[in-house]
């Protein structure tokens, strides 16, 4: 069994996650874990063995400021500084990864995203290739 540890980071999340056959494997509404209380957490976040006991947990769409959001996250005490990144995570199992030979891979975003799975970047969007 690959256990898989998906991390976003990005201001609304809007996910879906699907292989061979059109099989979801994370559909769009699933439970995230997320940090947005404005702190640097580096890159050990993007790690598999990461500990995210601490992290919040809601259901998708995350954000902010929009009117269908299931989960409002926190861009900060003032307005006009809102906090820069909002980490999300999520934590999968596929029990036989070599049953599948593509995933494809939806999201909604606002500002940008960077999709880790493992610990690689394997979608980056609006943000520049240094994050």
């Amino acid at each position: 069994m690959m256990k898989t540890k998906i991390c976003y980071l990005l201001g609304f999340l809007f996910l879906n996650i699907q292989a061979f056959a059109q099989q979801t494997i994370v559909p769009y509404g699933s439970s995230w874990k997320y940090l947005d209380n404005g702190t640097n957490q580096g890159t050990a976040w993007r790690g598999a063995a990461f500990n995210d006991a601490g992290w919040a947990s809601g259901n998708a769409k995350l954000g902010y400021g929009i009117p269908d959001a299931t989960t409002t996250v926190s861009y900060g005490p003032d307005a006009n500084n809102k906090y820069v990144t909002t980490y999300l995570r999520k934590n999968i199992s596929i029990p036989d990864i070599s049953t599948y030979s593509s995933f494809r891979i939806s999201v909604k975003r606002d500002d940008g995203v960077i999709i880790y799975v493992n610990g690689t970047a394997v979608v980056q969007s609006n943000l520049s290739t240094t994050n």
